[in-house]
């Protein structure tokens, strides 16, 4: 079982050999925050947030004054900009933005700004959501090769305060996403599926429940598919995938934060709603399938006899 997002996290670490007392405190400082990212927390991705949050903002933010910037190797800049990419990424914080936006601005003040950060920045500010910006972002810096966004259009109805979906409208005339409500109902059952159509777990779970008469006719009418918030939004990717399946489309999701029931992003997950309240999480998808826990669960909400 993995969570798509993290396959983003695995950094180099920034020791560059010889005695602790003769390494910067800034490459101490990342090294403690790389440990805490290859720490194995299951799939409590909340859990790794604070602590890599929390170590951050004890350590490392100091470090982020535009004062302080300047004096800084390229080096040092860099480690600081990974390990404010890492807090952001595990959990969605702004603030980790402004910081890793004052790391690209000294190194564009230098004129040397590596590849990897303004990858790494441009999807970040795509999982803010801040799309005008990533746009912006992406058009002033041509020879990073960043995957330009479709246009984002908002369909939310007016005042509408919960869980929303980016929506792909892919077809000759029109690349776009819609921006839509995801409702939970309070009368019946549904079931919210976090996948990803790069998981080969996702992909081995919706395989499965296609090939079966019993499950997808279920999904097709009671479900709602979208991935983690995820800032490296393939957007060929999801096309292809939504018009190979059967399953209704997926969405790629708004903030994770509109889901406040979630704890577990990991791909797939399912969760199991009844009269608008979660009844049943069943996550990953083992070798054998895990068709009898979905059944199960399904049992549970009534969708299934």
């Amino acid at each position: 079982m993995h969570s798509w997002l993290l396959l983003l996290a695995v950094l180099v670490p920034g020791s560059m050999g010889g005695a602790e007392a003769s390494r910067s405190t800034i490459e101490q400082d990342y090294d403690k925050i790389y440990a805490l990212n290859m720490a194995d927390t299951g799939t409590d991705n909340e859990l790794k947030g604070r602590q890599i949050g929390g170590y951050y903002d004890a350590h490392l933010a100091r470090f982020q004054e535009d004062a302080a910037l300047a004096g800084h190797s390229d080096a040092e800049v860099d480690l600081l900009f990974q390990s404010a990419f890492l807090a952001g990424l595990y959990t969605h914080d702004e603030k980790y933005l402004d910081d890793m936006r004052r790391d690209v601005a000294e190194f564009e003040r230098r004129g040397r700004t590596p590849e990897k950060v303004l990858k790494d920045f441009y999807h970040s500010i795509v999982a803010q959501r801040r799309f005008d910006e990533a746009t912006r972002f992406q058009q002033a810096h041509p020879d990073a090769k960043l995957s330009a966004l479709p246009i984002v259009h908002d369909d939310l109805p007016k005042d509408f305060r919960g869980p929303t979906g980016l929506y792909l409208v892919d077809s000759e005339n029109d690349r776009s996403f819609h921006r839509r409500a995801l409702p939970l109902t309070t009368s019946s059952a549904q079931v919210v599926v976090i996948s990803h159509p790069k998981c080969h777990f996702s992909r081995d779970a919706v395989a499965d429940i296609e090939r079966s008469d019993t499950l997808l006719p279920i999904f097709q009418a009671h479900s709602i598919w979208i991935t983690p918030q995820d800032g490296n939004i393939d957007v060929a990717s999801l096309a292809a995938w939504n018009q190979a399946h059967r399953i209704p489309p997926t969405a790629v999701s708004y903030r994770e934060s509109e889901w406040p029931m979630f704890h577990n992003w990991a791909t797939p997950t399912f969760y199991f709603f009844k009269d608008g309240k979660l009844v049943r999480e069943v996550s990953g998808w083992p070798p054998n399938g895990n068709e009898e826990a979905l059944k199960a669960a399904l049992r549970e909400v009534g969708l299934l006899d």
